[in-house]
């Protein structure tokens, strides 16, 4: 007997059992508190870290494979034994910690729009910068610093109002005043012809490694990214995500074009995902903090609270408790423009 548990979803009734309870299932993946990611992650420092079935194993150098320099492993415990401390892995194997170097997931995040908002309506700052409380402070430094707020390259901002003083454009953030050309103005996409009035879709723009959200023609989301770089080139035109997975491990050690390869790579349990062009996804990273440069193997790198929402986000919803799902007529993907 099938039970339907979604509109295009079922299950078989060997394999649980009716009741009146509510679900008690997470949105998965679990990131724990103080965290941006699910796991902490841990990358070999270098050629031939071993891993071990078991903990026992390890005084006998029973080992079970080697690691390259630069793979990586979800981390789930730790254990103290006459050889040193060990991490056990999401996949079950034990690592030596001496062998490991943690990740450092990156924290920043991109901007959500107000409802009323255009895409004119959010910048990116171009260099270092101070926002002023006036704007004559912005244009001839007028003031005490103490009284200005720092802003990083890369940040995004709201512009509130833009104004001109001796010939020099300013305009005024939430932070403060800025000179205009400070900041790099974002660029309205052209609209998908067959958009529908509330369709959820992204627009990815490999020239300025910049993602766009929208919900019909309103802009919600913009962020930084890495999309593939020269040789792994992300593929331009429309898609659609095909499977959405909480996580999966990539890897490369099965391609058959390895052998013209720069580096094998392994990373464990990728988080976010959402394949929309073959083996092309959108996901979360946890091993660079460098958006706004191509660096991918044609993935499109979000950093890990980006990758979040916009997981969240985008459609079709995975309900609690699920790891994967996937599209169907009746509820597609979401569509990506790549270009």
């Amino acid at each position: 007997v099938w039970v339907r548990v979604a509109a295009d979803a079922w299950i078989c009734s060997d394999g649980g059992a009716l009741t009146e309870d509510a679900p008690a299932a997470s949105q998965l993946p679990l990131v724990p508190p103080g965290q941006v990611v699910p796991y902490q992650y841990a990358f070999a420092t270098h050629a031939g870290v071993r891993t071990y079935r078991r903990l026992d194993d390890v005084p006998d150098e029973n080992w079970a494979e080697e690691m390259e320099r630069g793979m990586s492993v979800a981390v789930t415990g730790t254990a103290r034994i006459d050889q040193g401390t060990f991490v056990r892995t999401a996949g079950g194997r034990w690592v030596a910690l001496r062998d490991l170097a943690w990740a450092r997931p990156s924290e920043r995040a991109g901007i959500f729009f107000d409802p009323q908002e255009t895409v004119a309506d959010v910048a990116m700052l171009r260099v270092n910068a101070r926002a002023w409380p006036t704007p004559e402070g912005a244009v001839f430094s007028r003031g005490s610093s103490r009284e200005t707020n720092a802003l990083s390259r890369r940040d995004f901002v709201h512009v509130r109002e833009r104004a001109t003083l001796r010939g020099r454009e300013v305009v005024r953030t939430d932070a403060g005043w800025l000179v205009a050309t400070l900041l790099t103005p974002l660029e309205a996409p052209e609209v998908p012809a067959d958009l529908t009035a509330r369709e959820r879709w992204v627009d990815v723009d490999r020239r300025r490694q910049l993602l766009l959200a929208f919900e019909g023609r309103r802009p919600v989301f913009a962020t930084l990214v890495s999309t593939g770089r020269s040789g792994n080139e992300t593929a331009p035109g429309e898609h659609r995500v095909w499977s959405k997975l909480a996580t999966t491990d990539m890897s490369n050690a099965d391609d058959v074009e390895l052998s013209s390869a720069t580096a094998l790579y392994t990373v464990a349990r990728v988080p976010w995902v959402m394949f929309f062009h073959g083996d092309q996804a959108l996901h979360g990273v946890f091993w660079h903090d460098q958006f706004g440069r191509a660096r991918s193997h044609g993935c499109v790198n979000l950093a890990p609270r980006d990758a979040a929402w916009l997981f969240e986000w985008a459609p079709p919803q995975m309900p609690p408790g699920w790891t994967a799902v996937i599209p169907t007529p009746r509820e597609p993907g979401l569509r990506v423009r790549v270009r």
